[in-house]
C-alpha cells in the first residue's frame, strides 16, 4: 500500500496519469488465490478507456526469512521458537526456547 504504479494507455503512453496503490483486499470469489488491488488514479481518463497498470515489488535482502506462521507475539514483542539440543547421559534432549526477533517486513 502506498507504492507507485506506472500507467500506460496503449500507443499513447501514460498521458500524465499516475497511480498509487490504495488498498489490497481478498477476492471474495477466490479468497485463497486472488487479491483485489485498488489504485488511486490521478489525471483525466474517459469512461470506457482501457489502461494498463504495472507495479513492481520492492526487493530487499534479509539476514533470515521465516514463515509468518512461525512468528509469535506477546507483551514483550515478537519472537520465534528455536529448537536447542542438550546432551545428557541418556542421549540428546531437545527443548524449544524463545528467540526475540525484529520483524522488518511481512507479507500476506
Amino acid at each position: 500500500v502506498g507504492d507507485s504504479a506506472e500507467i500506460s494507455m496503449g500507443w499513447w503512453g501514460s498521458s500524465g496519469l499516475s497511480a498509487t496503490l490504495a488498498t489490497i483486499r481478498v477476492d471474495p470469489q477466490a479468497p485463497a488465490q486472488n487479491k483485489i488491488l485498488v489504485f488511486e488514479v490521478k489525471g483525466d481518463v474517459e469512461s470506457g478507456t482501457s489502461v494498463s497498470v504495472s507495479i513492481g515489488q520492492k526487493s530487499q535482502n534479509y539476514e533470515v526469512v521465516v514463515p509468518n506462521s512461525a512468528v509469535r507475539e506477546d507483551a514483550n514483542g515478537s519472537f520465534v521458537l528455536v529448537v536447542v539440543a542438550k546432551s545428557s547421559p541418556l542421549g540428546n534432549r531437545y527443548a524449544a526456547t524463545r528467540a526475540d526477533v525484529q520483524v522488518l517486513a511481512s507479507d500476506d
